[in-house]
C-alpha cells in the first residue's frame, strides 16, 4: 500500500478534547501509540495540518509502571504555503502546476516532524512502543471542522398550524444569535401567534468529509490505508450533547456539574478520516425498531425528524439480507445526525453518518420523502463501502465508489420498487454513453490527488458500471459471496485489550485481488481480462449493430461494427421470441462481425392468428350480450316486484280508511 515506506505505525490513539463550540475554538490533548518498524527510528513524521502545537512529550509505554516521561523537539513545514515565492519571474501556469503537484506530494508525507530523543531510538528487536504526547489546540479551522454560527429565525412564510417544538428550558447564553438570545418570544411569532422557533439554527460543529479531513484536527497518520484504534473524550458545557465515532462507554459531570464528558471508544481499527464528531444543542431520538440506531437533530426540529426517519431503520436489514453470506452490520451502533451547512448533504464516519438537515420534512412535504430516504439509504451503505472496507493503495479507489452505487442500487428496489432502479440505470447509461472519451480511467495506476477524482461524477458512474458488469457475469450470489469474503471479519473477543495494535481486521480490496477471485467461479474470456477490458481504458466502444429477419431460412441475420477500439471479447446478444428470450454470445475479433441465429420458436401463419383472434372477439362479443340482456331482466323483474308492493299497499290503506 502507500504506507510502505513509513517506518512505524500507531497501534492506538487517545485524544482529549475541550470543545469551546462558541469561540469556534477546541484544546485538545493526544496520546500516540507509536510503534517502531525499523531500527534507528529518531524522527516521526504525522499529519497536522493547520494545528497549533504547544508541547511534545514522549516516554515509553508500561502498563505497570509510570515511566519518565522527556521532552521531545518538533519542526512544522507546510509545503503549500511557500508555493513559487522564491521565483516569481516564472510565475506561469505550466510552472505552479509543477510545484502544486510537487507540494501535494511532499505535504502528504506529513507536516509535523518529530525529533525522538537519543535514548529512545532503538536498534534491536523487539521494538518497545512509545507514546507521545502533544498538546495542541485549533482556533477558526479553514478545513476539515465546520464551526456553524447561531442565526436569527427568518420571516415565517408558511401557513399556520405548524409542527413547532418548544424549549423544555431557557436556551443558554450565546447558543443563538444575539438578536435571538435578547428577543422577546412574544415578538417571534406570527400573525396567529405561533412561535416559529423551528427558524432558529443553535450553534454546533462537526467534522466535514473529505479525504484529509482528519489532519486538520488531529495529529495522525492520514492516509487511505493505515488503521487505528481510538479513545476519545470530549468536555464541553453540560448543556452540549456530543456523538462521535465508537461506542458511548462513559457520560459524566464533574462536582460542580459546569462540564460534562463523553468517552467514545472504537476497538476496530478504522482510518483516520473515518474519525469524526458533532458537538452542539441537539435533541435526541432513538429509532424504534433498531436498538442500535439513535437519530440527533437541532432544537426545533424533533417533529419533522420524527416524521422523516420513522421507516430508515429497514436499511440495515435488507443490506443484510441482501449480502447473505454472513456478513452484518460492521459497528455495535449507528449515529445519524442532521446539521446545518453540511457539504454535499451527507459525511460518513465510522458508526457515524452527519446529513443535512434540509433532509427533514413533515408529512405535508410528500415530494422530500424520496430525496431523505435515499440520502439515508447511501448513508447506511457507506459504512460498509467507505468506513468498514479497507483497500490496499489509492489506487483502488474505484473499488469503494463502486460497491457503495452497487449497494444502494440493490437496495432501493425494496424502498421504491424496480421502476425507479430501472430510471437510475437508465440514467447512469445515458450520461456515460454521452461522454466519448474520458479524462482517466477508472483503475489508474500512476500518481493522482484523491480530490480530482471524487469531484469526477463520470468516474464515479464508471466504477459503478463496472461493479454491476462484474455481478453480471458472475451473478449476484456469487459475486456477494466474493464481497462477503472482504467484508467479513471475525467479532472481537471482549475479554481482549481493546489497545491491541494487531486486532483482526477485514483483509483490503485489491483490484487485481478482487479480479483473481472472481475467475475462480467464472473463467471466461470477459473476467480474465476484466482490468484490460472495462478499468484501464479511456474511451468507450462504440459498436453499431442491425438485423433482419430471413422469412424463407426462418433465422435472424446479425451484423456489427466497431470502430474506435481493439477491445475483443464476447458480447451477449438478447433475443426475444414468442417461446420466450434467447440468449446469444458473439465473438468480437474484427472491425465487422456477422452471425446467424436460428430462431427457436415456430413459424404461424398470420391467417390463423386473424382467425382466433376474430372467433375470440365474437365470444367476448356474445359473451356481453347475454349479460346484458340478464342485467335488463333483472331491473325489469324488480321493478315489477316493487309495483306490486305499491299497489298492494295502496289497497290495505283504502280499505283501512273504509273501515
Amino acid at each position: 500500500g502507500e504506507d510502505h515506506y513509513l517506518p512505524f505505525v500507531i497501534a492506538h490513539t487517545v485524544l482529549r478534547v475541550r470543545v469551546h463550540l462558541l469561540e469556534h475554538r477546541f484544546v485538545s490533548l493526544a496520546h500516540l501509540e507509536i510503534l517502531p518498524l525499523r531500527s534507528g527510528l529518531n524522527e516521526v513524521v504525522l499529519h497536522a495540518r493547520h494545528l497549533d502545537i504547544h508541547e511534545i512529550h514522549c516516554q515509553w509505554k508500561d502498563g505497570n509502571n509510570t515511566p519518565p516521561v522527556e521532552p521531545a523537539s518538533h519542526s512544522v513545514k507546510d509545503y503549500r504555503s511557500g508555493l513559487m515565492r522564491k521565483d516569481p519571474l516564472r510565475r506561469d501556469c505550466a510552472t505552479l502546476k509543477v510545484h502544486l503537484r510537487a507540494a501535494e506530494y511532499k505535504a502528504d508525507r506529513g507536516e509535523l516532524f518529530v525529533h525522538l530523543p537519543p535514548s529512545f531510538v532503538q536498534i534491536r528487536e523487539p521494538f518497545k512502543p512509545i507514546v507521545l504526547t502533544i498538546a495542541y489546540r485549533v482556533e477558526d479551522p479553514q478545513a476539515g471542522l465546520r464551526f456553524v454560527s447561531a442565526t436569527a429565525p427568518t420571516p415565517l412564510m408558511e401557513t399556520p398550524g405548524q409542527d413547532v417544538e418548544m424549549y423544555d428550558a431557557a436556551p443558554p447564553k450565546g447558543a443563538f444569535a444575539p438578536e435571538v438570545a435578547n428577543c422577546d418570544p412574544a415578538e417571534e411569532t406570527d400573525q396567529v401567534g405561533v412561535m416559529d422557533t423551528s427558524r432558529r439554527i443553535p450553534a454546533h460543529v462537526y467534522v466535514d468529509s473529505q479525504i484529509q479531513s482528519a489532519r486538520y484536527w488531529f495529529p495522525c497518520l492520514d492516509t487511505q490505508t493505515h488503521t487505528s484504534t481510538y479513545s476519545i473524550t470530549f468536555v464541553t458545557d453540560p448543556d452540549i450533547v456530543v456523538t462521535a465515532t465508537g461506542e458511548l462507554v462513559e457520560h459524566y459531570y464533574d462536582e460542580d456539574r459546569k462540564l460534562s464528558s463523553y468517552v467514545f471508544r472504537e476497538a476496530t481499527p478504522i482510518r483516520a478520516s473515518c474519525v469524526g464528531f458533532a458537538a452542539g444543542y441537539f435533541q435526541i431520538h432513538p429509532d424504534p425498531e433498531n436498538d442500535y440506531m439513535t437519530y440527533f437533530c437541532l432544537r426545533g426540529r424533533y417533529p419533522k425528524l420524527a416524521h422523516s426517519v420513522r421507516r430508515a431503520g429497514e436499511s440495515m436489514p435488507l443490506i443484510d439480507r441482501f449480502l447473505d453470506n454472513g456478513v452484518s452490520f460492521p459497528y455495535s451502533t449507528l449515529k445519524i445526525v442532521f446539521v446545518d451547512d453540511v457539504k454535499d448533504f451527507h459525511a460518513n464516519f465510522a458508526s457515524l453518518c452527519i446529513l443535512s438537515t434540509h433532509l427533514l420534512h413533515d408529512e405535508r412535504c410528500i415530494d422530500q420523502t424520496w430525496y431523505t430516504r435515499e440520502a439515508i439509504c447511501r448513508a447506511v451503505c457507506a459504512q460498509y463501502s467507505h468506513c468498514h472496507s479497507r483497500i490496499a493503495s489509492a489506487k483502488d479507489m474505484w473499488i469503494r465508489e463502486g460497491l457503495l452505487e452497487y449497494l444502494a442500487y440493490n437496495h432501493l428496489p425494496a424502498l421504491f420498487g424496480r421502476n425507479d432502479r430501472k430510471s437510475w440505470m437508465y440514467e447512469t447509461k445515458t450520461s456515460i454513453t454521452s461522454q466519448r472519451e474520458f479524462s482517466r480511467p477508472v483503475f489508474y495506476d500512476f500518481f493522482l490527488d484523491p480530490y480530482d477524482m471524487l469531484s469526477d461524477t463520470a468516474w464515479k458512474s464508471r466504477a459503478f458500471l463496472c461493479f454491476h458488469t462484474l455481478a453480471m457475469r458472475l451473478g449476484y450470489e456469487a459475486f456477494n459471496s466474493v464481497l462477503a469474503s472482504f467484508l467479513d471479519v471475525p467479532i472481537n473477543d471482549k475479554d481482549d485489550e481493546i489497545f491491541n495494535w494487531s486486532t483482526k481486521i477485514p483483509p483490503p480490496f485489491e483490484t487485481y485481488t478482487l479480479v483473481n477471485k472472481a475467475r475462480l467461479i467464472e473463467p471466461s474470456p470477459d473476467v480474465r481480462d476484466f482490468v484490460q477490458l472495462f478499468l484501464e481504458p479511456r474511451n468507450l466502444i462504440e459498436i453499431q449493430c442491425g438485423y433482419i429477419f430471413n422469412h424463407k431460412r426462418h433465422n435472424v441475420e446479425f451484423g456489427l461494427t466497431r470502430r474506435n477500439s481493439k477491445v475483443t471479447g464476447n458480447i451477449t446478444i438478447y433475443m426475444h421470441e414468442l417461446e420466450g428470450r434467447q440468449e446469444h454470445k458473439v465473438l468480437i475479433n474484427d472491425e465487422a462481425v456477422q452471425a446467424d441465429f436460428n430462431c427457436q420458436s415456430k413459424l404461424r401463419k398470420e391467417g390463423g392468428k386473424r382467425k382466433k383472434r376474430k372467433e375470440r372477439e365474437e365470444k367476448e362479443r356474445l359473451e356481453r350480450e347475454r349479460l346484458e340482456k340478464e342485467r335488463l331482466e333483472k331491473e325489469r323483474l324488480e321493478k315489477e316486484r316493487l309495483e306490486r308492493e305499491r299497489r298492494k299497499r295502496e289497497e290495505e290503506e283504502a280499505a283501512r280508511r273504509g273501515a
